[in-house]
């Protein structure tokens, strides 16, 4: 059984140790130290050591470090890693289901009925480009990208860096939309000019002002309605 297996691993490894203290005359390594190795692998060969708490599993692979080569020290590096890695994984949902707890404590008592962002409950839907094409955010995005040229077929790639929250994942997804846009999409082409004009319908570009060739309409002939000849 697991339980005892760690016994007699503790027994073997540390136990010999601490009465070895008490004799001068003892020797440098335990004479257990093979028995207590034996007993380590087969344990962790089993997957017994995936159940334990953190200090046990510490005193479990001991007699990997007391006897050690550069093969057994790395198994209880690898071995850490993974133990690691599970506990950060249950400490972020851990994590989730707390916030979302907190959130769902919010409503209750609301006009609002359900928890809209209980994360560990709503399942995201695919998403509907044909409509996404036709939001003004999305041309918004679209004119700002091509009057820099950023959408034409021959386009070198661009960086866009992202904070990682949720504003960041709606730019993520327009972008990804303006990309894989089709070729001769009217979003695809640059704005006939850089500042002011209507690029759908009820949205105006917000570019930030650029030069622009004589006997083009400047920023404030476009707001007008004038022009400069």
């Amino acid at each position: 059984a697991p339980r005892s297996a760690l016994a007699l691993i503790l027994l073997l490894d540390q136990l010999a140790r601490h009465l070895r203290r008490a004799r001068a005359d003892a020797p440098a390594q335990p004479p257990t130290d093979a028995r207590a190795l034996a007993a380590c692998e087969a344990f962790v060969r089993r997957g017994w050591h995936e159940g334990l708490g953190g200090a046990e599993l510490v005193f479990a692979l001991m007699p990997l470090r007391h006897s050690p080569t550069p093969e057994r020290l790395e198994r209880v590096l690898a071995l850490l890693d993974a133990r690691e890695a599970a506990e950060r994984e249950a400490t972020e949902t851990v994590t989730r289901f707390r916030r979302a707890t907190v959130l769902r404590l919010q409503h209750l008592g609301s006009a609002t009925k359900g928890d809209p962002l209980d994360i560990l409950e709503h399942q995201a839907g695919a998403c509907d480009y044909i409509k996404l094409r036709k939001e003004p955010l999305y041309l918004e995005l679209c004119a700002f990208l091509a009057q820099r040229g950023a959408l034409s077929p021959d386009a070198p790639a661009i960086t866009i860096s992202l904070s990682g929250g949720v504003d960041s994942m709606v730019i993520a997804l327009l972008a990804h939309a303006a990309a894989t846009a089709p070729i001769n999409a009217p979003e695809r082409r640059p704005p006939a000019v850089a500042w002011g004009t209507p690029v759908g319908e009820g949205v105006t570009a917000t570019l930030p002002p650029r030069r622009v060739r004589r006997g083009r309409p400047t920023q404030s002939a476009i707001r007008s309605g004038g022009g400069e000849g």
